[in-house]
């Protein structure tokens, strides 16, 4: 099987829209379908994202019905299982899956439909508001456990719906399964087995580090992980079960005399099982997609990969009337979230020079339209990196964009490769002033040592120029780059010369005195500065804004011309919190050259720098740690950080144990429910104001 043929030919159906494939295409996009569902299934070759195939599944479902085509591909439920080491075993009702929907006006359409079985079915005289469930739909591996008189005797895969994989023994590894059950009678519970996020990052970095098989996802390793012929590594996997289905539905609801699903699920949670813990009832279909809106970043707050969410008919007696089709129950649909990971091209790559001189090697990609944006870039992080994933010039590969996190290759489809893929190199020299480059020693870390290269100068500047540094509004990248090229500025101290450049930047395409005039007054009004504000703009490796403030003392001096650098050694670094020898050793090496001291002596010669005092040791707040959530009507984060190291607080980014107080505003997140778990004080606005003194 030509694999690349494969990832090609679907690339072209996704590249067209139902009306532009013709019938005699028809068969083309049926055999891929098929080989599709057998890579997926299978587990061994996938070769195109979940929402990729939908996509095509979804089309193929169009044209079988607008060509009138008797047999339908899409409605086969798997593909054949492969040839493996695991017994093939039927299942005593089919694992069939659900249809799937991606936008409030196809919710509404399953409604629409499923009300108007159930009037046709002569139960309801009118329409009504259906009771729904909504509860998480997990990404992973389809599993039965099979028990008889309370013990856990088998337990299959999904397979192609008919017929499952028996995985026994693996199956027992798994913690949070029971192996006994309060309940004597058959029961045949389905659900999805799955690896946590936190359990996959670590398998595999382990992997890259020693070589092996990198996983795309964590369903492909949870699957993986349950086909294991050594079943004690399927126990090391960590993998959960979570249950949301019986196979033997009627027996069950009959013997407990629940008429509802939600109780169904309840009632295997009694018996010791594992299910979503975002479960819930809701009143009509409205009430559904307010659920789906108010979910928000509740995806971001678990340790398992959820791809949407599952709405069912809740009253278990309409199940019948509104039917099922040969591939999906009508009383059932997955809302699936937008597309986080697809697959593109590397078509070149990029090796980008930053402001401490470090090289990034950036993948140049075929373009993708994935999490609302169309991405052509990604990052490559470091050229170890590069090596671990084995990633070359004109390899498949698949990209995630979850929200507004940058895109990043998850894995390479290697299955596809022909051989002429090309493998991405170190440069030698600088690509921007052809310096030789230097690997640091003892990390991954490559970079340009040259003062005057023109990128390293691009970003040091555009770092010192915006939020982290001076702030200044109107001064980007852009002009940064431009005024560089021309001679406008040269380093950091000449930028608060810019007064001096009106004519020549007043030359330049595209300036106005209104634009030119407000650039310098926001200059101006930036010299007024703190000093750690300036600190962080010097660029100093390590160095950001919370070191900044933490070093302001011990540099004042140093900073003012009052004590040489020489005078401090490491150990008087390392006696502040979060300061160790490497930042250390970096602030003394900037310090120590000659270029750099006489910067910073100009620096202070134009600017009127705000010097800290030492802080009083009863301060309100002296030696507590705060960090804020949410939002508040009349102060900005940065004002409320300010009045609490005023006060003698110190502003931490993330909730631990070690918290003192959380300022929690409206809308507060994730960090409240962290705070509240781990015991830590939450403080409203209201009462933070009382404790201090202005």
């Amino acid at each position: 099987m030509d694999l690349k043929k494969i990832l090609d030919d679907s690339k072209y159906f996704l590249s067209k829209s139902e009306l532009e494939i013709n019938e005699n295409e028809l068969k083309k996009l049926q055999y891929l379908i098929q080989t599709h569902s057998g890579l997926y299934y299978n587990k061994d070759k996938i070769i195109i994202s979940d929402t990729e195939y939908d996509d095509l599944l979804r089309k193929l479902k169009y044209l079988e019905n607008k060509f009138g085509l008797e047999v339908k591909v899409s409605n086969n439920v798997g593909s054949n299982l492969k040839e493996s080491s695991f017994e093939k075993v039927k299942h005593s009702r089919p694992m069939i899956s659900l249809d799937n929907t991606y936008n409030e006006e196809d919710l509404n359409d399953f409604n629409d439909r499923v009300i108007k079985n159930i009037i046709l079915s002569n139960i309801w005289e009118e329409e009504k508001s259906v009771k729904y469930t909504i509860e998480f739909k997990f990404d992973g591996l389809g599993v039965e456990l099979i028990y008889k008189g309370g013990n856990l005797i088998q337990a299959l895969t999904r397979g192609n719906g008919i017929e499952g994989e028996d995985v026994t023994q693996n199956v027992m590894q798994i913690d949070n399964i029971p192996k006994v059950i309060d309940y004597l009678d058959d029961l045949e519970v389905r659900g999805e087995v799955i690896m946590p996020i936190s359990i996959f990052e670590k398998l595999n970095k382990k992997s890259k580090e020693e070589g092996g098989k990198i996983f795309s996802n964590p369903r492909n390793a949870a699957s993986g992980s349950i086909r294991l012929l050594d079943n004690t590594v399927t126990k090391q996997r960590k993998l959960k079960f979570f249950a949301y289905d019986l196979a033997n539905f009627e027996e069950f609801i009959k013997k407990e005399n629940i008429n509802n699903y939600y109780n169904v699920i309840k009632k295997l949670e009694s018996l010791g099982f594992d299910i979503s813990a975002y479960f819930k009832k809701c009143n009509g279909i409205n009430e559904i997609i307010k659920s789906i809106h108010d979910f928000g970043n509740t995806k971001k707050q678990i340790d398992f990969e959820i791809d949407g969410l599952v709405i069912k008919v809740n009253d278990i007696s309409l199940w019948k009337n509104i039917g099922t089709t040969q591939h999906h129950p009508r009383y059932a649909i997955a809302y699936k979230f937008p597309a986080e990971i697809l697959t593109t091209k590397v078509i070149g790559v990029e090796h980008s020079i930053g402001r401490t001189g470090t090289i990034t090697p950036i993948a140049l990609l075929e373009p993708i339209f994935i999490g609302g944006v169309t991405i052509s870039r990604a990052t490559l992080h470091n050229y170890d990196e590069v090596e671990k994933l084995d990633i070359r010039i004109g390899d498949s590969v698949f990209i995630k964009r979850a929200g507004e996190v940058i895109p990043k290759i998850i894995s390479v489809i290697k299955n596809v490769r022909n051989s002429q893929e090309i493998k991405i190199k170190v440069p030698e020299y600088c690509p921007s002033c052809d310096s030789k480059v230097i690997k640091d020693n003892n990390k991954v870390r490559y970079y340009c040592d040259n003062k005057c290269c023109f990128e390293k100068n691009v970003g040091k500047l555009t770092f010192a120029v915006g939020k982290q540094g001076f702030n200044i509004d109107g001064f980007g990248e852009k002009q940064v780059r431009l005024f560089l090229k021309k001679g406008i500025i040269s380093t950091l101290d000449s930028i608060f010369l810019i007064k001096n450049k009106k004519d020549e930047i007043l030359n330049l395409e595209g300036f106005q005195d209104k634009s030119v005039n407000n650039l310098v007054e926001a200059v101006e009004k930036s010299k007024k500065v703190k000093l750690s504000v300036l600190i962080t703009s010097l660029g100093i490796a390590g160095v950001g804004k919370k070191v900044s403030k933490s070093l302001s003392l011990l540099l004042k001096d140093v900073i003012k011309g009052k004590q040489d650098i020489s005078e401090l050694t490491i150990d008087d670094f390392e006696l502040i919190d979060d300061i160790g020898s490497e930042i250390a050793f970096n602030v003394i090496s900037y310090f120590e050259d000659i270029y750099n001291k006489k910067i910073v002596e100009r620096l202070v010669e134009l600017l009127e720098i705000e010097y800290p005092e030492q802080k009083k040791a009863n301060l309100v707040f002296s030696g507590k740690k705060f960090c804020i959530t949410g939002s508040f009507d009349n102060y900005k984060r940065d004002d409320l950080i300010e009045i609490i190291e005023k006060n003698g607080g110190e502003f931490v980014g993330s909730i631990s144990k070690k918290l003192d107080f959380l300022l929690a505003g409206d809308k507060a997140g994730s960090k409240l429910k962290k705070a509240n778990d781990l015991g830590v004080f939450v403080l409203s606005i209201d009462d933070f104001l009382l404790k201090i003194d202005f």
